[in-house]
């Protein structure tokens, strides 16, 4: 699940990135998420995604720097769908994408509350 919220967080991001919103709540949100599927990995047999974790970081806090962002925050998207893969291989991408897309839609439809 806390991969499916990276995927999710990585998405508002770039929409309040597009709409010149403040990314700080989203960014640290992410972090904070990332930080603790990190730790779960860390005892798992699941390196590829340790792996997506450590660039998701490095993006991150490239992102809260300042550096690059609109570059950055492409970065965390792309490494928010790779990751939310990796800790699902039995699923197909479409089914994944499908399902964050519906997720959004929803989260939307209901009025994001933070």
């Amino acid at each position: 699940m806390t991969a499916f919220q990276i995927s999710v967080l990585a998405q508002f991001a770039r929409e309040a990135l597009s709409a010149t919103q403040p990314l700080e709540r989203d960014l640290d949100r992410l972090e904070a998420t990332m930080k603790d599927l990190s730790q779960r990995l860390e005892n798992s047999a699941n390196e590829g995604a340790l792996k997506i974790c450590e660039s998701l970081d490095k993006a991150v806090a490239g992102a809260k720097g300042g550096e690059n962002v609109a570059e950055q925050i492409g970065q965390i998207q792309e490494l928010a769908v790779s990751l939310y893969g990796a800790v699902n291989p039995g699923r197909s991408p479409d089914d994944l994408k499908s399902e964050l897309n519906k997720a959004i839609t929803l989260i939307k439809s209901r009025g994001r509350r933070d």
